[in-house]
């Protein structure tokens, strides 16, 4: 059986957590037995998906699921939406932090209503997300699923790791923009002052020279993912300072997965339980408390090792690639996909 899969534009997964779930979606696709294809939005898409004879259609942007309408009536085929997060949430967020009118996030209101109104089955990835659209759209199709997956860790969490930092994210995606100058203008400095010897390591295709006043910075540009991974490795702490946004932040999860000890704010941890604060991560979400999580975790590596495997341990027991085609499996029995492993 075959799957299309519908973006906006081309994607790269290295780049981008919303590409990288699509990545997993294929995955796991493949693992349950079926095809699957990406097609991008242009005036030809019509014609490709329907030579690709699909049996359905997955769509992972609000915007881009305006063509629904379209494909229900030449396709008859069940239409899944496969949302990152609450697009509208994550603009009204933006919109009150930056004193804006809510114009931005009252457009995509209305565009995440009519596009849940169109699919078979609404994705999305946390349960706050979920609650968050049935009462606001009425909608009884909406479903959470874990969004991104991950395999066996081969990292040596007793690898010699240093007072090391790490961000990662684009600079593209404004709450990665604000969280970061927000933690380099209000923590960071105190940090180095406590602790010199710490790096920040910046992981993305950031501009440099933005952040020339930062001692103990240092930026990484696109590198392979092998060389993410030995950053991670030699690090002690991730930190997900994100001061809006909506939906799981994938940062979060790769810096579990990584062995890090991960210091966030309420929304770099959304999606994940606060009663596992302090023994799977640690929870800050102003400058002081930020800056108190980071050296203490700097000051008892031992404390910090541990918690680091506990939160490894949270990541797999919930993000495993074994419970993510679990529940793929059953949104694709819900529009009549029976998968064949």
């Amino acid at each position: 059986m075959k799957i299309a899969i519908v973006e906006a534009a081309l994607i790269d997964p290295s780049r981008d957590a919303g590409a990288r779930a699509i990545y997993d979606l294929q995955s796991s696709l493949f693992r349950l037995g079926f095809e699957s294809e990406i097609f991008y939005e242009g005036e030809a898409l019509r014609k490709h998906i329907h030579g690709y004879r699909a049996n359905a259609i997955i769509i992972s942007r609000c915007t881009t699921m305006m063509r629904a309408r379209d494909f229900k009536s030449l396709f008859d085929l069940p239409i899944i939406m496969w949302a990152q997060d609450l697009e509208s949430r994550r603009y009204s967020l933006h919109e009150k932090l930056d004193g804006k009118p809510a114009q931005d996030s009252l457009l995509l209101a209305l565009l995440e209503k009519t596009a849940i109104s169109l699919a078979d089955v609404a994705v999305f990835p946390t349960q706050q997300d979920v609650d968050n659209a049935s009462r606001k759209y009425l909608s009884s199709n909406i479903v959470c699923h874990p969004y991104f997956s991950f395999g066996a860790p081969e990292q040596d969490l007793t690898y010699r790791r240093e007072r090391d930092l790490v961000f990662i994210g684009s600079p593209g995606h404004l709450p990665n923009v604000d969280g970061l100058n927000w933690f380099l203008d209000s923590c960071w400095n105190t940090v180095i002052e406590k602790s010199a010897q710490s790096r920040l390591w910046i992981i993305g295709d950031w501009n440099a020279d933005n952040f020339k006043n930062y001692p103990g910075v240092r930026f990484t540009k696109k590198i392979s993912e092998a060389n993410v991974n030995r950053i991670m490795q030699g690090s002690m702490i991730g930190i997900s300072p994100m001061r809006f946004g909506a939906g799981l932040k994938r940062k979060t999860l790769q810096y579990l997965y990584s062995g890090l000890l991960t210091v966030a704010t309420d929304y770099g941890l959304e999606g994940l339980p606060s009663e596992e604060d302090d023994i799977c991560w640690r929870r800050a979400n102003t400058p002081e408390d930020f800056v108190a999580a980071v050296l203490k975790s700097l000051e008892d590596p031992q404390e910090t090792a541990n918690i680091a495997l506990a939160g490894q341990q949270f990541l797999l027991s919930h993000y495993s690639e074994e419970i993510f085609d679990e529940n793929l499996r059953e949104i694709l029995n819900m529009v009549g996909l029976k998968t064949s492993n």
